[in-house]
């Protein structure tokens, strides 16, 4: 069986000044294939070192170990294997020069298309080893000369004139056959091979001449491998811009350096004409006072571009005159007058209690304020006397009034921080409904924002996290109740901690029912905070409770000791001494939301949504700057924020996973909806607390008798 090896290669004589000829007596060949190039060989393109003869791969594959770099290797099998040029030049001379390197070889050939080949065949096929040379351009049958593969590499030469063909082996003539004095028409060259064959062939530095060389010249192509060339190959960029001293400067790397010349780099600067920019911007000092032609001036600290001149600064504007005042003279020295507001008194302990239930003290006074008359201590007051009989009362078992699923409360209820605008933000809490990041809050919460940042929490003792920036945006709030829904932009779709709402019910609340909130109120740290207290009644869509309800609240959850989701703390109302908090029924809220998912157009007078970039431009570092307002109120956060914007003790969340959060100070007020009416009169709460404790009881002494005789019944 043969395998076929197929050359044919051809090119015109176009050279770079880097690649000239391969030693000095050699002339240049019109194709020359050194395989170094890998991922041209790996991606099928031979490239034509000294003409334009790019070649085909075909099967082959690239190994580093060649006879000078790179070369090509391939394994014989059904079908075609090997390279096939781009078409050459019609040659009536010619010299085909290549390194082999051979396995078992068995029968191979190397052949053109126009009849020329050389067979490799081994003994078994009726010879022995050896290269056979035939074609239709000889006269006789052909070349025969033994061969042995012994995995070294081989330098063979094959060189056809008029006369005939003449075969080299490693530099060393061989064999000749006379020709037919024909020319070889043009076309591709071919180097394959065809049939089964089970060893690795590999070539090296096929080289197609169109000339007959010499032995000479055959031989030190065997002994010197290398192309000569004539001078070094630079790389330089583009010349750089214009500087203001005149001149330009590139860079340039050497990318071969030839060894037969020694060649001065390129130019890396050169002289050029400066043109300086046009000023386009500015930076100037503060404008001068008003003067009396109703004009103000500045001047310029600065411009851009560096080096400009011209433009077009503004350094004059307008302004409102107002003529100087005369100057009014210091006020006349008074040295301070000591002032005071009240007597200081100093008391000692008070006595033990006696049988009538009365305690005692001295007091007296260490300073008399001159300028007021302020009334004395009390000196006794009533107590428990300690004959008086102990109540018991049964013991009744303690039970935990932990929520059931307070973990996953704790982690669905965020904090919110909704900014007006670049200065200042409401705050507010919300309760995460779905797993998409659905959030339940009050409408006081978000109105007039531009949408809220979030913070997450994983456990009570964390503080909110806004690292991550978890923007949601206002997706409806109601025209006619204080509740409305955000949505977590939440691009990667993660799965949140959510508390389902659908199946609340507070239609079947019993007056005394544990009533249990959770939400960031601004007073009380910046920390999630529970608060309970017992369910006290109704006021059209709201749930009175006593737990307490701050400031910051507003948007969070309410729920009984099961875990139920029961409504949003929405605002507080003040008595005279005491206050009730109020919370929007889940009866109203998934009325509102129609016990469907929720979509942004769900009717004409409910929906409303809005996308801001602002949330997108804030600086988290410096959301401690923002001024936190209280909804509806003239009131202002008191406390600076505390804001957490780098990885606390808890893990680092996802999308946002809500495994942080952040903390800062939001207020909930009175909800817009005509009922209830909620008020925050402070100084009201204020001047009836000023009253109590400006009321002093003094019991006289027939009193504390009549109360001792009634102690002793």
């Amino acid at each position: 069986m043969k395998r076929y090896f197929l050359f044919l290669l051809f090119a015109t004589a176009v050279f770079s000044s880097a690649v000239v000829v391969q030693a000095s007596s050699v002339p240049s060949p019109i194709s020359y294939w050194n395989f170094n190039d890998e991922n041209a060989v790996n991606g099928g393109v031979i490239t034509d070192s000294a003409g334009q003869y790019t070649a085909q791969n075909k099967n082959g594959s690239w190994i580093s170990n060649g006879f000078s770099g790179g070369a090509i290797n391939f394994r014989c099998s059904n079908g075609t294997y090997g390279m096939i040029s781009n078409s050459l030049p019609p040659l009536s001379n010619f010299s085909v020069l290549y390194r082999l390197k051979l396995g078992a070889f068995g029968s191979q050939t190397l052949n053109s298309s126009f009849g020329f080949n050389v067979s490799l065949q081994q003994s078994g096929d009726g010879m022995n080893d050896s290269i056979n040379v035939l074609g239709d351009g000889m006269s006789g049958s052909g070349i025969t000369k033994q061969f042995s593969s012994n995995g070294t590499w081989e330098h063979l030469a094959f060189v056809y004139n008029n006369d005939g063909y003449y075969y080299y082996r490693n530099g060393v003539f061989t064999a000749y056959t006379a020709g037919l004095g024909r020319s070889f028409p043009s076309g591709q060259w071919t180097f394959g091979a065809a049939g089964v064959c089970n060893t690795d062939i590999q070539m090296d530095e096929i080289k197609i001449y169109n000339t007959a060389l010499t032995p000479n010249q055959v031989a030190e192509e065997y002994n010197y491998n290398k192309l000569k060339c004539n001078a070094d190959v630079w790389q330089c960029e583009d010349w750089g811009a214009c500087s203001v001293n005149g001149s330009q400067a590139r860079s340039c790397n050497k990318i071969f350096e030839c060894e037969f010349t020694e060649d001065p780099p390129p130019p890396t600067s050169q002289s050029c004409t400066y043109t300086p920019p046009v000023c386009t911007s500015w930076t100037y000092s503060d404008w001068s006072d008003c003067q009396s032609n109703y004009t103000k001036t500045r001047s310029t600290v600065s411009s851009s571009p560096s080096n400009c001149s011209g433009g077009n600064p503004v350094l004059t504007q307008s302004c409102a005159y107002a003529p100087p005042q005369p100057i009014t003279p210091p006020p006349v020295y008074q040295p301070p007058q000591p002032s005071c507001t009240a007597d200081t008194w100093s008391c000692g302990d008070w006595n033990v209690c006696s049988l009538s239930g009365i305690q005692n003290r001295s007091c007296r006074k260490t300073f008399d304020c001159s300028s007021v008359e302020s009334a004395p201590p009390a000196v006794d007051q009533s107590c428990e006397s300690p004959n008086k009989p102990t109540q018991q009362l049964p013991q009744v078992p303690q039970s935990s009034d932990e929520i059931s699923n307070q973990d996953s409360i704790v982690r669905a209820t965020v904090k919110l921080i909704c900014p007006v605008d670049s200065n200042r933000a409401s705050q507010g809490s919300g309760t995460i409904i779905n797993s998409n990041g659905t959030i339940l809050t009050n409408k006081h919460v978000v109105e007039g924002t531009l949408g809220c940042l979030v913070g997450f929490v994983d456990n009570f003792s964390d503080e909110p996290y806004f690292g991550e920036r978890q923007i949601a945006d206002i997706l409806k709030m109601s025209s006619s109740e204080d509740v409305a829904v955000l949505k977590i932009r939440n691009p990667q779709n993660t799965s949140l901690p959510y508390i389902n709402i659908a199946n609340g019910n507070s239609k079947n609340l019993r007056l005394g029912t544990k009533i249990i909130t959770y939400g960031y109120p601004a007073k009380f740290g910046t920390n999630i905070t529970y608060t309970s207290g017992d369910f006290s009644g109704t006021n059209g869509n709201y749930l009175k409770t006593t737990a307490i309800i701050e400031h910051g609240n507003s948007g969070g959850g309410a729920y009984i000791k099961d875990g139920t989701f029961i409504g949003v703390p929405s605002a507080v109302i003040r008595g005279e001494l005491n206050a009730l908090g109020y919370v929007l029924s889940i009866n109203t809220i998934n009325a509102w939301l129609g016990n469907s998912s929720i979509v942004s157009n769900s009717g004409p007078n409910n929906n409303y949504s809005r996308v801001s970039s602002v949330l997108e431009n804030i600086d988290l570092k410096k959301l401690d700057s923002l001024q936190l307002i209280i909804p509806n109120t003239k009131e202002s956060a008191k406390e600076t924020p505390q804001v957490n914007n780098g990885p606390s003790k808890i893990s680092k969340p996802v999308i946002a996973s809500p495994t942080k959060q952040v903390q800062k100070n939001v207020s909930s007020t009175t909800p817009k909806s005509p009922e209830p009416k909620i008020t925050e009169d402070k100084k009201l709460e204020q001047s009836v607390n000023n009253k109590v404790q400006e009321k002093q009881v003094k019991v006289s002494w027939p009193k504390r008798f009549l109360f001792w005789l009634a102690n002793l019944f």
